[in-house]
């Protein structure tokens, strides 16, 4: 009779420990929790302007150009501080291109990320 006893209560410790293990959690991330809507355009004809505002949160400033730190950065001397930018995937595969010597006055667009990072959308020579 003891060994039932002892059967019964490790199969309950047993079976409460999985069925805890199944249940699912949300994990939602701190900020902003609000889910975009999607709406379709509601007249297909409207087209968008050639000239795109600036989207939320996108800065224009300018600065002189320090030089490349590596393939992802480059720093901009702004208002006599100097500081690093991140290049968006785009810049990061054209900024040669654009033959921006050190010294010279820029004009850029830039976000900061969600890691609090600065991230350059458009450069060009001032």
């Amino acid at each position: 009779m003891k060994k039932l006893g002892y059967v019964i209560i490790a199969f309950t410790v047993i079976f409460a420990g999985l069925t805890g293990c199944g249940q699912k959690t949300a994990i939602t991330p701190p900020g902003n929790t609000d889910v975009p809507e999607i709406n379709a355009p509601s007249d297909p004809d409207k087209e968008k302007p050639a000239e795109e505002e600036p989207a939320a949160g996108v800065k224009t400033n300018s600065g002189v150009y320090v030089g490349q730190l590596d393939s992802n950065s480059i720093e901009i001397e702004v208002n006599g501080q100097s500081q690093v930018f991140r290049l968006n995937s785009e810049l990061k595969e054209n900024f040669e291109q654009l033959a921006i010597e050190e010294g010279e006055t820029v004009k850029f667009r830039y976000e900061i990320n969600q890691n609090g990072q600065s991230v350059i959308r458009e450069i060009e020579k001032s």
